[in-house]
């Protein structure tokens, strides 16, 4: 396999400990080979196949910004069953309001709720815009040490920005482990390559979503993207031939 074969490719593979997707990304001249276990709990894939088309076909019908965020909630809740589904919009500030949601029933309500801007520091921002999904299965997870830490042909600190089983920060460890979130996942929907806003989903315990259902939910998110900045653009005309 050669660099130019690698374009986040996945194939899996049956080792003695197991079944696991084998997920290739480029970083600095390399290719970085990540192996993820594969959990036999979820139902077969095809079941899951009929959910994205359905939810894909759903989602292309809405044609209001807000309604659109909640079909998408709604759709990635059933494909996945996170136990709290939240889509987060930002302001120009960059302050971020949570204007849909699913969650189990006995879970306290986040629809409404505002949260500053240094809740999702700039470095954070480029990293969601670089990797649009990201997934904390295990928020106890014990971080394993990088060998060797840097890249053998830059000799610079290896860049993991698309990695998919890279650590998390301490910090944001925290924030969730405060919430009593012990798994999480965040799909980006990015608008003019800036993060516009966000599907968030937790669960209360640790929830390992096999590889290619978080697939599906970032075809989604790309969907939701592009309609998103489609009605923004035709809102804006309507308001500028309101106007004049």
């Amino acid at each position: 396999l050669t660099l130019e074969e690698v374009d986040d490719d996945m194939l899996d593979v049956q080792l003695p400990t197991g079944k696991f997707d084998i997920i290739f990304s480029k970083s600095g001249g390399l290719v970085v080979v990540e192996f993820e276990q594969i959990r036999q709990s979820f139902p077969k894939l095809d079941a899951f196949a009929l959910l994205a088309q359905r939810a894909i076909s759903r989602i292309q019908r809405q044609t209001d910004t807000e309604e659109l965020l909640r079909v998408a909630v709604s759709e990635i809740r059933d494909l996945t069953g996170f136990d709290r589904v939240m889509a987060y919009r930002f302001l120009p500030d960059d302050s971020g309001e949570v204007v849909a949601e699913l969650r189990r029933d006995d879970l306290e309500p986040f629809v409404g709720q505002r949260y500053p801007a240094g809740d999702i520091p700039a470095q954070a921002r480029r990293l969601y815009v670089l990797n649009p999904l990201r997934l904390i299965a295990d928020i106890g997870y014990k971080p394993v040490a990088l060998f060797p830490q840097n890249n053998p042909l830059t000799h610079m600190p290896l860049d993991l920005s698309r990695s998919v089983l890279r650590s998390v920060s301490p910090i944001h460890v925290e924030y969730l482990t405060n919430m009593g979130v012990a798994a999480s996942m965040s799909i980006s929907i990015v608008v003019n390559n800036r993060l516009w806003g966000m599907i968030a989903c937790h669960h209360m315990t640790p929830y390992l979503v096999p590889r290619a259902i978080r697939m599906s939910c970032q075809l989604l998110s790309q969907i939701v993207s592009v309609l998103v900045e489609r009605t923004l653009t035709q809102e804006h005309a309507r308001a500028i031939g309101y106007i004049y």
